[in-house]
């Protein structure tokens, strides 16, 4: 093949192919794994990025030659570790120039390129007599392959681990009997950060029972390896293998070499004592140091540093002295420069190692640890996972519910958390002071329990227990800061409880998921599926899963709380003495109902007492009696709100509860979460096209007697309804329900209303249907009835239209049609994968989700990541 007169070669461009040779690759491996891109939008795909312009793509990037590799585990292609690198380097935001590129927003994850030879990296990772070289740079991988040599890319050094932990393609080949060589540019020497980080890579690769070799390359003018075999050869680069020396031998002769260096100051141009000291702790320590944004404290080498022997640290590795103020203030700047947070960094390495993660794993969790098989259980759980990923990668989010265990002692409900939330980012330690240190707990891990809740409950003030649970941010002044400040909750609360009466608020417990635990909990179950857990919270939290209760989930919330309510021995007595009352003095509870007298009814007294009528649905409301304005207790009553009032009749429900004629209708809605409630008017529900719902309040001709026996109710008194007025009516008979009969000659007889129940997963929507004048004018409806139709909602409010009706069809029909439109409208519309969207007056298709953003497609094919307030219902959906 003559390279001269080709312009492509198998898909790579002429001066791409001849940079590839010059590196010693070989053809199988440049035909396997590298390509030219000139395709800016193909360009944009592989690294999964665009620009803020909508007509605008990667241009200036392009060409640009791409190299990707294989999943090491499955031998299947992958777009992890995928290189770029452009004809053309671009800048990056801080004008540093870039050669290479990597995909955008995806962690960094080592290169295995394709041989050719199949499981060729499945069988590496099992024979661990077989030597592994891991390098930095595409081309220098190719080359080392090109040898026959198993060979690793990296994008960098200071890659491919956090905290600790090595990238788990990394993980699987490392262990007793494998030795690597790591052989990086001959100018690391000169890069101080650089020689921390690797040393600290060789740290890691040890602890796992590996052997590390350290290849140094003898020229500065060859500094790559792939430099070298090109210039020198194969077999001289395999001399270098086999004279490669030890992490401790590379370590002994580096420290030498520095002793005998001596660090360039620009003095004219640095004139600051302290700037000096700042450059040369920075060259020195560089990303070495670093802040861990949990444990609020600074890291060298990933352990915590002293700050106390800080001045002394940096006079003996520089042999500079400086006062301890500017050392803490120079260290600080740079890890601030190089913070982390280590649970975001487990939850990313997570979303690297199960990229589709097992969601079903989360439906069951209650059942399998806890016992109980009741759905409710099952959704705090879940969604408390949820708002702990939420709580950890943006802090201060609102996180006010907090999940309890309940159950006997020695079912390891503590240990449960502990072992969810892992020994280091989990306490049970916090007490019930506000102090400042107590404060600061709340910032060091990422689960508090608080155990035994029932005591520190009671010891707490109700008001400022659910104020402390509600709290996003706590105001507190951390060691060594000058100032306090406010730091956002990182957080989530849980507790344990061994009392099955452990709520005390009399005006409700919504911020408690009360979960019984009625067997040992099985935690080594736990700690084996603790990732897997997380990888799916964490899965559904990107896909944007709420972590709070849907209403009607709060509904059976209520409910179930009655169970955990404490109970007051008062409260039989007042119960018995208010039933039947319409309204109530504390005075009165307190000395004919218990025999208190005057002057013994104190403040606790009357709050006791105050907490049973809340409990029990009674409302404070001031009346008079006797010319005086008295404070009394009266009944709570379902209030409805909108234009129509209310008619403040139950005997739609009566009917329904004793007659077990009436037809059900069941709406398969799933996922709708009621907004306020929509009322309706005739304006909104007259279809000019439907008999069935077409009003006719302007053209009746009713009669006005009220003798005529068809026409039993004065129709004036139903064309209005004051606004938050309800106008009661006198209870009448059981309503008729839905029959056989064809029409509604009935009402001649029985003028009572009918009715009809639509069962929903929001609750029943009663319909009824009253009837109010007789139409005369047989040329539109003969024989018909003007009614008035109410519809109830399980939400709270009604709504009431007036219509023209027939037969009972008509009513079935059109009562089914309101209720459906009434359903839809309480579901808000929200961007979802795979739904279309309205994006700057354009249709698009929402195709992902990333860090909060929403990924769509636009008409031009172009991708593009957008806010979801950029987002908007299209106009038919």
């Amino acid at each position: 093949m003559i390279l001269s007169t080709l312009s492509v070669v198998n898909g790579v461009l002429e001066r791409h192919w001849k940079e590839f040779k010059s590196s010693a690759i070989s053809d199988t491996i440049i035909d396997l794994n590298f390509r030219t891109i000139e395709d800016s939008r193909e360009l944009d795909r592989v690294l999964n990025r665009n620009t803020k312009s909508r007509r605008k793509h990667s241009d200036h990037l392009v060409p640009a030659w791409c190299v990707s590799g294989v999943d090491p585990l499955t031998g299947e292609n992958t777009l992890e570790g995928v290189q770029v690198k452009p004809d053309t380097p671009s800048s990056d935001k801080k004008g540093k120039l870039q050669k290479y590129i990597g995909a955008t927003g995806a962690n960094t994850a080592p290169l295995f390129l394709n041989t050719g030879i199949e499981n060729f990296w499945k069988a590496i990772i099992e024979d661990k007599s077989k030597p592994v070289l891991i390098t930095e740079g595409a081309k220098k991988a190719g080359a080392g392959l090109a040898l026959g040599i198993p060979t690793i890319s990296i994008p960098g050094v200071t890659t491919c681990r956090k905290n600790g932990r090595l990238h788990y393609w990394l993980e699987a080949f490392a262990g007793f009997g494998r030795t690597f060589y790591l052989a990086f540019d001959a100018d690391i020497i000169d890069k101080r950060p650089v020689q921390y980080a690797l040393i600290s890579l060789a740290r890691d690769l040890s602890a796992t029972g590996s052997k590390v070799m350290i290849i140094t390359l003898p020229s500065l003018e060859l500094k790559g390896m792939d430099d070298f075999i090109a210039t020198k050869g194969g077999d001289e680069f395999k001399k270098l293998i086999d004279e490669a020396s030890t992490i401790e031998e590379w370590k002994k002769e580096l420290d030498e070499k520095r002793k005998a260096q001596e660090i360039e100051f620009d003095d004219e141009e640095r004139k600051s004592r302290m700037s000096r000291a700042y450059k040369i702790i920075s060259q020195g320590w560089g990303d070495s140091i670093r802040l861990n944004t949990l444990k609020k404290y600074i890291e060298f080498d990933n352990s915590r540093m002293d700050l106390d022997l800080l001045k002394l640290y940096i006079a003996l590795e520089f042999d500079m002295d400086i006062s301890k103020e500017d050392a803490h203030s120079i260290v600080m700047s740079i890890a601030k420069a190089n913070a982390y947070n280590p649970v975001v960094e487990y939850l990313d390495d997570l979303e690297a190692r199960f990229p589709s993660p097992d969601l079903s794993i989360l439906n069951n969790l209650a059942l399998r640890y806890f016992g109980t098989n009741d759905p409710l259980h099952n959704t705090y759980i879940k969604k408390s996972l949820i708002a702990a990923v939420s709580r950890a990668r943006r802090p201060g989010e609102k996180a006010e519910d907090i999940c309890v265990l309940v159950g006997e002692q020695g079912l390891r409900k503590s240990t449960f958390w502990k072992e969810l939330f892992g020994a280091d980012w989990f306490t049970d330690e916090l007490s019930d002071s506000s102090e400042k240190d107590e404060l600061m707990k709340l910032h060091y891990f990422w689960g508090i329990e608080l155990a035994e809740i029932e005591h520190i409950y009671k010891k707490k003030d109700v008001s400022s227990f659910k104020k402390f649970l509600s709290n996003t941010v706590d105001p507190f002044r951390i060691p060594y800061d000058r100032e306090i400040k406010e730091h956002p909750r990182a957080c989530l609360l849980v507790a344990t409880s061994n009392e099955q009466e452990l709520l005390n608020d009399p005006t409700g417990s919504r911020r408690f998921f009360v979960v019984p635990v009625l067997k040992e909990i099985p935690i080594e179950e736990l700690i084996r599926e603790r990732d897997l857990i997380w990888a799916a919270a964490n899965q559904l939290y990107q896909m944007g899963h709420q972590w709070w209760l849907t209403r009607a989930e709060s509904a059976q919330q209520a409910e179930a709380n009655k169970d955990y309510q404490t109970s007051d021995p008062w409260e039989e007595k007042v119960l018995s003495f208010i039933r039947g009352r319409d309204w109530v003095t504390t005075h009165d509870i307190l000395f004919t109902a218990l025999g208190i007298e005057t002057g013994r009814q104190d403040i606790m007294s009357q709050k006791r007492v105050a907490g049973i009528m809340k409990i029990n649905g009674w409302h404070k409301q001031r009346k008079w009696i006797d010319g005086h304005a008295l404070q009394t207790w009266v009944r709570k009553v379902e209030k409805t709100s909108g234009s129509c009032g209310s008619c403040g009749s139950n005997q739609s429900a009566q009917g329904f509860e004793h007659d077990p004629h009436t037809k059900t209708y069941v709406d398969h809605v799933d996922h709708i979460e009621p907004d306020k409630v929509s009322f309706v008017t005739n304006e909104q529900f007259s279809d000019p096209h439907d008999p069935h719902t077409k009003t006719y309040v302007d053209h009746l001709e009713p009669s006005h007697s009220k003798n005529d026996p068809h026409d039993p109710h004065d129709p004036h008194t139903f064309q209005t309804f004051p606004e938050k007025n309800s106008v009661q009516h006198e209870p009448t008979e059981k309503p008729n329900t839905i029959s056989s009969k064809k029409d509604f000659n009935f009402w001649l007889i029985d003028p009572t209303p009918l009715s009809l129940h639509i069962a929903t997963h929001l609750g029943d929507i009663i319909c009824t249907a009253t009837p109010v004048a007789t139409i005369l004018n047989a040329a539109k409806m003969p024989g018909g009835y003007e009614c008035l139709m109410t519809w109830q909602w399980p939400t709270g409010g009604q709504a009431q239209t007036t219509v023209g009706l027939t037969e009972a069809g008509d009513f079935e029909e059109g009562a089914k049609k309101i209720a459906k439109e009434w359903l839809k409208k309480q579901e808000p519309w929200q961007p979802q994968v795979n739904r279309d969207a309205m994006y700057g007056g354009e249709l698009v298709k929402i195709v992902g989700r990333w860090q909060g953003k929403w990924q769509v497609e636009l008409s031009s094919g172009r991708f593009q990541y957008v806010r979801a307030n950029q987002l908007s219902q299209p106009k038919n959906p």
